[in-house]
C-alpha cells in the first residue's frame, strides 16, 4: 500500500497488477472511500488518477488491491466488500438506512417469522427489502391468518403455555409440544410460496393436502386446510393491470436529478403485478449504466433473483452480472431492455413512478430545509444562508477514551465522506472546554490548508462550549459564526451574548439543528465505544514479546485470567499449547515484574 498522490502516482501504478481483481481507495486514516473491480486493476486505477473519478481525488491517500481468479470472482468480492465496508463514494441506498426484511428461520424445527433489518448467512430465508416496516408487518399479519406460523422467540425444546396468538388462531402453538412438525412445515412452505408470489402453486398444494387428509378420513385437518384455502383466496388482491404474457420478472424504472436517483421496481408474478417498491439512491457522478448495475448488484446480493429483469437501458457489466446470477441460482437469468410495446409500457410506467417519487422526496425535503435555513439565518442575523454547517461534539467516560467528532452538512444534507473523528490527547481528560478547543483547532488548521470552511459552526453544549470553539477559531485568524445548542432547554447560545436565543418548538430551524447535533453526538459516541471496546480487550499479555492473539487466547482459556497465570509455575504455563518453557519464563517475568511495580 503506497501513498496515492501526484508525486509517486507513477511508481504506484507500476506496482499495481494488470490482472482481474478488486481495488480499494482509502483516505489517510485507512478508511475505504471506494471499492471497484476490474479485469485490469492498473488500467482502472489510472483512470481515477486521470481525473475521471466521481469523487475528490485529494481525499485519497492509498490504494489496496486484491487479485482474483476471474472477473466474475472480482464482482462477487466487490459486492461483499461494499456491503461490509459501506464506502461513501459507491452508488448505494441513500443515507445508509437499514431496510426491513421478513425473516423465516427455516433451520429450526418450528420456524418463526420475524422482522429483521440485518441479512445474515444463518440459513434463514429473507424477503425484502421493504420500503417501510409497516408494509412488512402488514404482510406478516395477513399471511399469518392463513398460515399460523409463530412470531415469538420462545424456546421450543420444552412445552409451555401458549400465548394470545394461539387463542386468536395466529399461531399453531408449537410451544405446547402438540403440533405435528410435518404439518407445521407445510404451513411454512405455504408462507414462503405466498411471499414469493406463487399464489397458484400454494393454492394447488393446499387443495392437494386437503384431499389427502379427506381420503385419510382426517376430516378435522381437511376442514382446517379448507378454511385456509378460502382465507388465502379472500386476502389475495386481484390486480387490475397485467404484464405482457405469463411469467415472473422484475421491472426497473430509473429517474435522477442532480446527485439523487430513484429506482422503482414492479414485481410481476404469474403475469400479474403483485407489488411495487422504490429506493432512493446516492448517485453523484455515476453514469446511467453504472447506477443501474450498482443497484442491481446490491439489491440482488441478498434477495431472490427472478427469471427475468427488465431494465430501461443497458447496464455496465451486464454479461458479467448474468454469469453471477447463474452461479447463484443454478439457472440462467435474462437481463434485457424492452423488446415489445407491452414491455416498453411497463418500463415507462415504472420510470414515471420513479420520477414522481423522486420529485416528491426532493420537494418535501427541499421545502423544509430551505425554510429551516432561512429561519436560522434570521435568528442569527446572518446575511447569507448557512449553506454549510459543521457540528462538533465530545464523548468520554471520566476522562478516559476522550474523543471528538465533526460532521458536515451541506444545504441541510449530510456529507458523510467529510465527517472527521479525533482522538483527544493534548487536553486534560475532564476539561470539556479544553477538549473542544483542541478538536476545533485541529479541524480548522487542516481546513485552512485544504480549503472549504463552513458558513456556521454548531457545538453540542451551552455558552462555555460555544465560547471555547469561538476562541479556537479566532486564534487562527478566522471569523465564522459559532452557536451552541444546549440539550436541556434546546436554547441557542452565542459567544459574547448572555441572553440565549429561543426558537419555537417544532420550528424547521430547531429541527434542523437538532438533527445535525444528534448526528454529531452519534458519530462521537460510536467512536468512543470503539475505543472502549479496545481498552477492555487489552491485556498485560499484549506487552509480552512472542504472545499474539492466539497464544493469549490459549493462556486465558486455560487459566481464566492474568492473576492465575502470575501465580502458576513455569511448567504449568509451558504446558499450554503453543507455549514453550522459554516463552513461559518470559511471560512470568513480565507479569511478576508488573506486580512488583504496583506494590512498590
Amino acid at each position: 500500500m503506497r501513498s496515492f498522490t501526484a508525486l509517486n502516482a507513477c511508481a504506484l501504478l507500476e506496482q499495481l497488477p494488470e490482472e482481474p481483481g478488486v481495488y480499494i481507495l482509502k483516505d489517510g486514516l485507512g478508511h475505504a472511500l471506494y471499492v471497484g473491480k476490474s479485469a485490469n486493476i492498473r488500467k482502472r486505477v489510472k483512470s481515477h488518477l486521470s481525473g475521471r473519478s466521481s469523487f475528490p481525488l485529494g481525499t485519497v491517500e492509498s490504494v489496496e488491491s486484491i487479485l482474483t481468479g476471474s472477473e466474475l470472482e472480482a464482482l462477487i468480492l466487490e459486492c461483499n466488500l461494499i456491503k461490509r465496508l459501506r464506502p461513501p463514494f459507491n452508488v448505494r441506498l441513500k443515507d445508509d438506512k437499514s431496510y426491513p426484511y421478513i425473516k423465516i428461520t427455516v433451520g429450526e424445527r418450528y420456524p418463526g417469522v420475524y422482522i429483521s433489518r440485518v441479512v445474515r448467512d444463518d440459513g434463514s430465508v429473507y424477503f425484502g427489502p421493504y420500503a417501510d416496516v409497516g408494509s412488512a408487518r402488514r404482510s406478516i399479519r395477513v399471511l399469518r391468518q392463513v398460515f399460523p406460523i409463530r412470531g415469538c422467540k420462545r424456546r421450543m425444546d420444552r412445552p409451555s403455555r401458549p400465548c394470545l396468538d394461539f387463542h386468536i388462531k395466529r399461531c399453531a402453538g408449537p410451544c405446547t409440544g402438540k403440533v405435528d412438525p410435518d404439518h407445521y412445515s407445510c404451513d411454512v412452505q405455504g408462507l414462503i410460496g405466498a411471499l414469493q408470489g406463487r399464489k397458484d402453486d400454494v393454492l394447488k398444494e393446499l387443495e392437494k393436502a386437503m384431499h389427502e387428509a379427506s381420503q385419510a378420513q382426517n376430516y378435522e385437518r381437511a376442514a382446517v386446510i379448507r378454511d385456509r384455502l378460502s382465507a388465502l383466496e379472500r386476502t389475495t388482491v386481484k390486480q387490475r393491470l397485467s404484464s405482457p404474457g405469463p411469467g415472473n420478472m422484475d421491472v426497473l424504472g430509473v429517474a435522477r436529478k442532480e446527485g439523487d436517483a430513484c429506482v422503482q421496481m414492479l414485481f410481476v408474478r404469474d403475469g400479474l403485478i403483485i407489488e411495487q417498491e422504490h429506493f432512493i439512491l446516492q448517485a453523484a457522478g455515476s453514469s446511467r449504466g453504472e447506477l443501474l448495475a450498482s443497484f442491481v448488484k446490491e439489491y440482488y446480493s441478498c434477495n431472490p433473483v427472478p427469471p427475468k429483469i427488465l431494465a430501461p437501458h443497458a447496464m455496465d457489466d451486464m454479461d458479467l452480472i448474468g454469469s453471477w446470477f447463474r452461479s447463484r441460482c443454478s439457472r440462467s437469468v435474462e437481463i434485457s431492455t424492452p423488446s415489445s410495446r407491452d414491455e416498453a409500457r411497463l418500463v415507462s410506467m415504472a420510470s414515471r413512478n420513479a420520477e414522481l417519487m423522486l420529485r416528491f422526496e426532493r420537494q418535501a425535503m427541499g421545502r423544509s430545509l430551505k425554510r429551516g435555513l432561512q429561519d436560522l439565518a434570521r435568528a442569527l442575523d446572518m446575511v447569507c444562508l448557512p449553506r454549510t454547517i459543521e457540528a462538533f461534539d465530545l464523548s468520554n467516560m471520566s476522562g478516559k477514551c476522550a474523543v471528538g467528532s465533526m460532521v458536515r452538512f451541506h444545504w441541510g444534507r449530510p456529507c458523510k465522506a467529510l465527517y472527521r473523528k479525533f482522538r483527544i490527547t493534548a487536553s486534560p481528560g475532564r476539561d470539556d472546554y479544553a477538549m473542544m478547543r483542541e478538536v476545533v483547532t485541529r479541524r480548522f488548521k487542516r481546513g485552512l490548508e485544504e480549503g472549504g470552511l463552513p458558513d456556521l459552526v454548531l457545538v453540542d453544549g451551552g455558552h462555555g462550549q460555544a465560547s471555547a470553539a469561538e476562541q479556537a477559531i479566532s486564534s487562527l485568524g478566522v471569523s465564522i459564526p459559532v452557536v451552541g445548542l444546549a440539550k436541556r432547554l434546546e436554547e441557542l447560545h452565542r459567544p459574547g451574548s448572555l441572553e440565549p436565543i429561543r426558537l419555537a418548538q417544532g420550528s424547521p430551524a430547531l429541527l434542523l439543528l437538532r438533527r445535525i447535533r444528534d448526528e454529531a453526538h452519534r458519530f462521537a459516541v460510536s467512536y468512543h465505544r470503539t475505543l472502549r471496546r479496545r481498552e477492555i480487550t487489552r491485556s498485560e499479555l499484549d506487552m509480552v514479546p512472542g504472545i499474539g492473539p492466539k497464544r493469549k487466547a490459549a493462556l486465558l482459556r486455560r487459566f481464566g485470567g492474568v492473576g492465575r497465570i502470575r501465580r502458576s509455575s513455569e511448567q504449568e504455563v509451558a504446558a499450554t499449547p503453543g507455549i514453550g518453557l522459554q516463552l513461559a519464563r518470559s511471560v512470568l517475568t513480565h507479569l511478576r515484574g508488573k506486580a512488583r511495580g504496583r506494590v512498590d
